[in-house]
């Protein structure tokens, strides 16, 4: 089956391969259920077998021994292809895969492959769509678990510098996507997009992209001038400030018409006013309990 699939998508009726590939899934070898699932997928069948298919692939990519699997059963890119697909009224189908191409994309030849296949373009689509309206009618609860699987994800396809793109129009969408998740009123996405961010101030076309952006001093900014912030995230919005001022003239012309000095005072001055309060009124001892005879 897999052989016709391959030659000729969708020439057999998604009913017939769910038929035929049910008891594939149940099967205790990895590989003989990944490739079960790849046929499901490229046999387009309806939400709920997609969404078991997934469901499927996640618990399988929970293994770290199964990830070179993925990219040998060639399911990479059909992955893509669901996150790539109109927003499913079945929202966990792009959870499940979501997560499960977050937890394979910490392997080195799966990234290279996911990169190539437009995985940075996907991901940054994705999370733009889940900022959008058309989340409106979806449990808030599902969104945040959306969010924080889907920026996972694409802080991964960020780890390995030298597999970016150079160019500035590639990069853009990436450059756009970010304040939308440390801006994120959910912690996990706020982290993920604080390290995306931090190490991306270390890759000099993406710099330049930031550079070109005439918003983004003050979208840098904007955290930082909150009255309470986690010390992770500014620790981060300031390493990638210091390396975008140092490695840019014009940034630094535009973070200082953005009022980069006042920003930075006040928020060193709250940090002085932390630190001395605690001085001053330190927490109260936890008491010692002493153990039951």
């Amino acid at each position: 089956m897999r052989e016709v699939l391959i030659r000729t998508p969708g020439c057999i009726p998604a009913a017939t391969v769910i038929t035929e590939i049910a008891g594939v899934l149940e099967r205790p070898e990895p590989r003989a259920v990944l490739r079960g699932c790849w046929c499901l997928l490229m046999a387009h069948p309806e939400n709920t077998a997609i969404l078991h298919t997934v469901k499927t692939l996640y618990r399988h990519s929970n293994a770290d021994v199964n990830d070179g699997l993925f990219r040998e059963e060639q399911l990479l890119a059909p992955l893509l292809g669901v996150l790539a697909s109109p927003l499913p009224k079945l929202i966990e189908i792009f959870i499940y895969a979501a997560a499960t191409l977050k937890n394979v994309s910490t392997n080195e030849g799966n990234l290279r492959v996911m990169i190539k296949a437009g995985a940075l373009e996907t991901a940054c689509a994705l999370l733009q769509l889940m900022h959008s309206t058309e989340v409106a009618g979806i449990a808030q609860e599902r969104v945040t678990q959306l969010l924080a699987q889907a920026s996972a994800f694409l802080r991964n396809l960020c780890s390995d510098l030298c597999l970016l793109p150079t160019e500035r129009t590639n990069l853009r969408p990436l450059v756009r996507v970010l304040p939308l998740l440390w801006n994120s009123s959910h912690a996990d996405v706020t982290f993920n997009g604080a390290r995306i961010l931090s190490k991306l101030s270390l890759h000099q076309p993406t710099l330049q992209a930031m550079v070109a952006e005439n918003d983004y001093p003050t979208l840098l900014l904007q955290p930082l001038r909150k009255p309470s912030i986690a010390p992770g995230l500014v620790i981060r919005i300031c390493f990638a400030i210091a390396n975008l001022i140092a490695a840019n003239e014009l940034a630094r012309h535009r973070f200082g018409e953005a009022g980069a000095v006042t920003v930075l005072c006040d928020l060193l001055s709250r940090c002085a006013d932390t630190f001395l309060d605690s001085l001053t009124h330190p927490p109260a001892a936890t008491p010692v309990v002493a153990p039951a005879p």
